[in-house]
């Protein structure tokens, strides 16, 4: 991070414009929204623009929103750590789960931090849940209280959030349905009480009352969100259909145009590793326990078969059968992966022990496991969904730096405009190709983009003023307003 901070304090992204609203209004309105999931209130742009107001800093200032980042970073460690050490109880495993976080590229915090604040909270109400179901702490009325005020600061933050509901509701389900199954295996089981179930199955309630409430009291979600969900299964339940009864038409016979991560962005093959690693080191952990050492604890089951099939289901759908209806999911769906860092964590906690071990075999085990844990490092900081070089890299858009010059340039070019007057900025580079996602797919467009315009956008955008209408040309052969030649940084003025 200390390798791209801007020559000018200012860091504007998505989001910012929320940010702006609030601190500049000193209130919150609907409409404001960057879409409409982040109502009723987006957490991040809230503390982000009390601490502007407070502390006298301006509200696109980088080094505020980086300050707010870090902290948000920090609570998201610990509460990944919490988590690990709860259903654990090993302090190496809720060390290594940290990591896990970091290197994991959809999942990494710095994807979208507006929905990761989200993700935080529930990671911490599973960590108090899970911590009450270990024996940590069995007062059940404050449980109840703890959890479900973490949840609905989690789920007024984003629509998210409901991974939760889904994660407490596998957690007496699985058992009730595996336990019977495992027995007749003769597997040694650490299961969950009947008393647990039972609390359990009321605070899955609890959840869904809490989510229902809030998305339809929230103008819009139920188009912006449920609709689509409803509709997406509905798709799913199709295709099904067609494959096995061919009783309806086949829902896959559409102009939907899918292309791979890797095709698309020109990303690296090699990055599939990360992305895969921690699913593959908790799966290896399951099969471990399940076929080597016989013994379970349903706890580690349930949390590894609910993240797997949510991850699955999406990738199936969208990935292998293409279907457009999921494309909004695919993002979401890795929402569950935090979930599967403790069980991924416990695998390396184990073969990180076999390195001091005399049997040579597990010593080897050990050191193999440690290689490829190093390796995700520098393939994950080569990630696009971690590096923002890279992303910008992947995606066709160049990372323009403006400095301070360029911002008084643009400066004196607004004072001699008016919003309705046409700039007309002459270069021989205007456009630029990028990558435009949408949820039928992906398009490429061509945008007007240089330095010059870039701060003349950013000048008026931090200003909250409108920016004028902007024209490149590459001859300064036209009738004109003002005409700025970006070659001999002339200002021009009929």
């Amino acid at each position: 991070m200390s390798g791209n901070i801007p020559p000018i304090d200012v860091g504007v992204g998505e989001g910012s414009k929320m940010v702006y609203y609030m601190a500049t209004q000193t209130h919150w309105n609907f409409a404001w929204a960057h879409n409409v999931a982040y109502n009723p209130i987006p957490v991040i742009a809230f503390i982000q623009a009390s601490l502007s107001k407070a502390l006298g800093v301006p509200w696109y200032s980088w080094y505020l929103g980086m300050t707010v980042f870090l902290w948000w970073v920090l609570a998201y460690d610990i509460a990944v750590y919490l988590l690990t050490k709860y259903l654990t109880n090993d302090e190496r495993a809720a060390l290594l789960a940290v990591p896990l976080a970091a290197i994991t590229p959809e999942a990494s915090i710095n994807q979208n931090p507006y929905h990761w604040s989200s993700t935080m909270l529930i990671l911490l109400a599973l960590a108090l849940l899970i911590r009450f179901l270990k024996g940590y702490d069995a007062r059940i009325p404050s449980l109840f209280i703890a959890v479900t005020l973490l949840y609905t600061g989690a789920i007024l933050d984003l629509l998210t959030a409901l991974a939760l509901n889904f994660i407490v509701a596998a957690l007496f389900l699985i058992p009730l349905v595996a336990t019977p199954i495992l027995v007749k295996l003769r597997m040694d089981i650490i299961g969950i009480s009947k008393r647990d179930t039972l609390i359990l199955f009321a605070l899955t309630v609890v959840l869904f009352v809490i989510f229902t409430i809030r998305a339809v009291a929230t103008p819009g979600i139920m188009e912006h969100e449920i609709s689509p969900l409803i509709n997406a299964f509905i798709s799913l339940f199709k295709k099904f259909a067609y494959i096995f009864f061919l009783s309806v038409a086949d829902p896959s016979s559409s102009t939907f145009s899918y292309v791979p991560l890797y095709v698309r962005a020109g990303v690296s093959p090699l990055q599939a590793y990360v992305w895969a690693f921690v699913l593959a080191v908790a799966t290896a952990y399951i099969i471990y326990a399940v076929i080597v050492k016989r013994r379970v604890d349903m706890l580690h089951v349930s949390l590894y078969l609910t993240t797997i099939t949510a991850v699955i289901l999406i990738y199936i759908e969208y990935g292998i059968l293409h279907n457009p209806s999921f494309y909004l999911f695919n993002e979401p769906s890795y929402t569950f992966l935090p979930f599967i860092y403790p069980v991924a964590a416990i695998a390396l906690s184990l073969t990180m022990r076999s390195i001091r071990h005399s049997n040579k075999v597990l010593k080897a085990v050990g050191l193999i496991s440690l290689a490829l844990f190093i390796i995700t490092a520098p393939l994950a900081a080569r990630d696009p969904n971690i590096s923002p070089i890279d992303y910008a890299l992947a995606h066709k858009t160049p990372i323009i730096t403006i400095t301070p010059g360029d911002m008084i340039k643009a400066q004196i070019i607004i004072d001699h405009t008016t919003p309705n007057q046409n700039l007309i900025v002459y270069s021989q580079k205007n456009y630029i190709q990028q990558i435009v996602y949408t949820s039928q797919g992906f398009r490429t467009e061509y945008i007007l983009i240089n330095k010059l315009i870039s701060a003349i956008n950013l000048f008026t955008y931090i200003n909250g003023m409108q920016a004028p209408q902007i024209t490149a040309i590459n001859s300064t052969n036209i009738n004109y307003d003002i005409v700025f030649d970006f070659g001999k940084e002339l200002l021009l003025q009929r």
